[in-house]
């Protein structure tokens, strides 16, 4: 969803329901689906040469584990050189340069941002 000239809005459906702490049953989270969404975020991306700015998506209310988590942004995102940003988790990968940082806490959006200098209006 655009939202500005150079600055677009990814939702990802990455769980099924919530669920409260202490109650039963598997966690409402669905690494697939997680993955699924990253791998079109990288695409469009991708082809608008932007970088992708997230939180630690699906560790919230979806009860997902960050273990499990992180290599799936790793495999959608960074594989395909694709900057990503966050706040607190600094990891290189390949030795390419390539950053992916998230912060802690719940959310499931992506902000894409144009990698390349933008040319003034003339």
């Amino acid at each position: 969803m655009p939202v500005a000239p150079d600055l677009w809005i990814a939702n990802l459906i990455g769980q099924h329901g919530t669920r409260r702490a202490g109650t039963a049953g598997p966690p409402p989270v669905r690494y697939e689906a997680i993955r699924q969404g990253l791998a079109r975020v990288a695409s469009f991306a991708l082809a608008h040469g932007a970088s992708v700015h997230m939180p630690r998506i699906g560790t919230g209310l979806a009860g997902g584990e960050w273990t499990e988590i992180e290599p799936i942004v790793r495999d959608e995102l960074t594989r395909v050189h694709l900057k990503i940003v966050g706040s607190d988790l600094r990891l290189r990968s390949h030795g390419s340069g390539r950053t992916l940082r998230c912060q802690n806490g719940a959310g499931g959006s992506a902000a894409a941002t144009p990698t390349r200098p933008q040319s003034a209006p003339g």
